[in-house]
């Protein structure tokens, strides 16, 4: 939020994302008071700063994809796509999704992923299958994902853009090994956690934003 830029550092932030809200915090005009920007670091210590105002946005075009280091692999992210927002924890966090998804398999697997993103996690989790299906609403997500499933060859994995809620109603007879969700702070909520306790045959993993709405679900 503009009207809340800090003038001193920043604990969290890598050094040239500390820079970029530096000279934002200096650039900022009374006019800009509550507006909301993204700020990205990508590979190469490029970082990507744009004013998110989706009301005044026809076109979806914020501004350029830039290329994103996570789990040992570049992705492509466009501005506005959801992204974890701890860059030094992607790759434990990768992993620990990674351990808790494994299982035993003795058939042909199917794994699905609700909530894939521009597939953050889609990369490592293909691994674990013999076919996956990664779900997206979102379209400038979906297109990344697209872009980044073709870029990492993922020939194994199957884009569906599709809400949670539009997919568990579409595909109300399939039966998944495991089911991976990465919701927003708001949740599954019930008509899709329903679904998933039919659809997910050895476990679901659960990648929450907010514990209130994972202990509801």
């Amino acid at each position: 939020s503009a009207s809340i830029c800090p003038t001193e550092a920043c604990p969290v932030l890598t050094p040239p994302l500390e820079q970029a809200l530096g000279r934002l915090a200096t650039s900022l005009r009374e006019q800009d008071e509550g507006a909301e920007f993204e700020m990205v670091a990508g590979a190469g210590e490029t970082v990507r700063l744009v004013r998110l105002d989706r009301s005044s946005n026809t076109s979806g075009d914020l501004g350029q994809a830039i290329t994103v280091e996570a789990g040992g692999e570049s992705l492509r992210l466009s501005p506005g796509v959801f992204l974890q927002s701890n860059g030094a924890l992607f790759d434990e966090l990768i992993d620990a999704v990674e351990r808790a998804a494994k299982f035993e398999k003795t058939a042909p697997s199917l794994g699905v992923e609700l909530f894939a993103g521009a597939g953050f996690l889609t990369r490592r989790l293909a691994g674990l299958f013999d076919r996956m299906v990664a779900v997206e609403s979102d379209e400038t997500a979906a297109k990344d994902l697209a872009f980044n499933v073709d870029a990492l060859n993922l020939r194994n994995v199957e884009i569906a853009h599709s809400s949670a809620e539009q997919f568990v109603r579409q595909e109300p007879r399939m039966r998944a090994d495991v089911v991976i969700v990465d919701p927003p702070r708001t949740g599954l909520g019930a008509e899709v956690v329903s679904a998933l306790a039919e659809m997910a045959g050895e476990k679901i993993v659960y990648l929450s934003c907010d514990p209130a709405t994972l202990a509801r679900d």
